[in-house]
């Protein structure tokens, strides 16, 4: 028998995941499995935070949402959304160089922005939470190929003021292909991961007496021993209450809000 299954071993175990950029734990004895849920079969008449149900090897049990328990909006709104500003970032920036161009060929002064700071996205990224170290990660990639492309515009304008039309028109062509180039290519590795983080994960809990369910979350980050010793009651402050019940920390540090298991089922019922 796996001795972290039973008894005190079991209890000191939490089984730590995250959702909308908070992390979260339920003890690890409650925690029956952990998989890649089907697609739900909808429920009428049943809380917003019920996915419907699923059935998972000849069990069927209700698959519940996390994010929205705590009133975040859905993984797959969160990305989509983040998708479609991208979208709209490339395109403008796909503009500013046609524009550059333009610019050059009429011989008149590039009224646009050559701060890469300045420019919509860069206002966009540099207003992203440095803390958040998932949203950091993807804007990242964008960092060195974006600064090349609004470099760009200063070598042409230097080039310019020199009368020198030909070279500066050669330049712009060749940041088409090499520095823009590389900022499409970095547009369509978010598109991808993005699109390959939305397969969520699914914990399936037990309380004795009770019906097993299924609570949806965005990743499962480890299963380790928590720090309890300085944990505060949160009163409600994140989602329902009593959803969470204190606030602990992991071994790096963070603060991870404890679940009450009785708090998920009784969420549900509200």
């Amino acid at each position: 028998m796996d001795p972290l299954a039973t008894g005190t071993a079991a209890e000191a175990l939490y089984v730590v995941f995250s959702a909308a950029r908070h992390l979260f734990a339920l003890p690890h004895h409650v925690v029956e499995r952990m998989v890649t849920p089907p697609r739900p079969v909808r429920v009428p008449d049943t809380d917003h935070a019920v996915l419907g149900l699923i059935n998972l090897r000849g069990d069927v049990l209700g698959l519940v949402c996390l994010r929205r328990l705590i009133g975040a909006e859905d993984l797959a709104a969160q990305n989509a959304a983040l998708l479609a500003e991208l979208a709209q970032q490339e395109r403008a920036h796909a503009a500013w160089v046609a524009e550059l161009d333009a610019a050059t060929q009429e011989r008149r002064p590039f009224a646009l922005s050559t701060d890469p700071h300045a420019c919509a996205f860069g206002r966009w990224h540099d207003a992203q939470d440095p803390s958040d170290d998932e949203a950091r990660g993807l804007t990242g990639r964008f960092d060195e190929p974006h600064q090349r492309v609004h470099a760009v515009a200063h070598e042409v304008t230097s080039l310019t003021r020199r009368g020198r039309h030909e070279e500066a028109l050669a330049l712009i062509a060749r940041a088409r292909s090499r520095d823009l180039g590389a900022l499409v290519r970095r547009f369509a590795e978010v598109r991808e991961i993005l699109a390959g983080g939305e397969r969520e994960i699914a914990v399936v809990l037990r309380l004795e007496g009770r019906a097993p369910i299924a609570l949806l979350v965005d990743a499962v980050e480890s299963v380790s021993a928590l720090d309890t010793t300085r944990s505060s009651e949160l009163g409600g402050q994140l989602g329902r209450a009593p959803l969470c019940m204190q606030l602990a920390s992991d071994a790096d540090g963070r603060l991870v809000n404890l679940l009450a298991v009785a708090g998920l089922y009784a969420s549900v019922a509200a």
